[in-house]
């Protein structure tokens, strides 16, 4: 979703799960007249704290709990014992940019427009990116490689504590094309 023309607002993600027919949680104000685009209708959608969707703006952790030297996340929040996925908004980046723009070498590569493309990253117990994995590619092969060397190169992220432990997680981080 991007704001109306003349307005300045990130664009949002927005997770609707399959069972949803509307978004419960409402549109922040500086959105109204906003233009709605589908750019990807995927299977792997973020886990939402209820049943109605939701919200997530583009390149923010908005939402991240940081409260003290470790986020901590309800029990809830894990998708299962062994998986401990967590969503993107309910953790803390330290380093690296949310936003990866195509690289010069990847923009002549890509001969066709860049779709959205899907991340799975995997993070220590320290925080420190452990793995990154393609879910879904953004169809050009050079800015995947691109997406997961700069997160590997860069981001780390505030320990997160699962039932007052530390533990390793992993979260799903969507790109949207360049000029979306």
């Amino acid at each position: 979703m991007t704001p109306a023309a003349g307005a300045s607002a990130a664009p949002l993600v927005i997770e609707l799960p399959s069972t949803a027919d509307q978004l419960t949680p409402g549109v922040p104000a500086e959105y109204a007249g906003a233009a709605l685009t589908v750019q990807d209708v995927a299977p792997f959608s973020r886990s939402c704290a209820g049943d109605g969707g939701c919200i997530l703006q583009l390149g923010s952790v908005a939402g991240a709990v940081t409260a003290g030297p470790s986020a901590q996340l309800a029990p809830s929040a894990v998708q299962g014992p062994a998986a401990r996925t967590v969503a993107l908004d309910q953790l803390h980046r330290l380093t690296g940019e949310p936003a990866i723009r195509p690289s010069a070498d990847a923009l002549p590569a890509a001969g066709k427009p860049l779709g959205v493309a899907i991340v799975k990253v995997c993070l220590s117990v320290e925080g420190k990116v452990e793995s990154t994995r393609i879910i879904k590619s953004s169809g050009v092969a050079a800015y995947d490689a691109q997406l997961q060397a700069t997160i590997q190169a860069t981001w780390t992220f505030q320990p997160v504590a699962i039932d007052g432990q530390r533990g390793s997680v992993c979260t799903q981080v969507t790109f949207l094309p360049a000029g979306s």
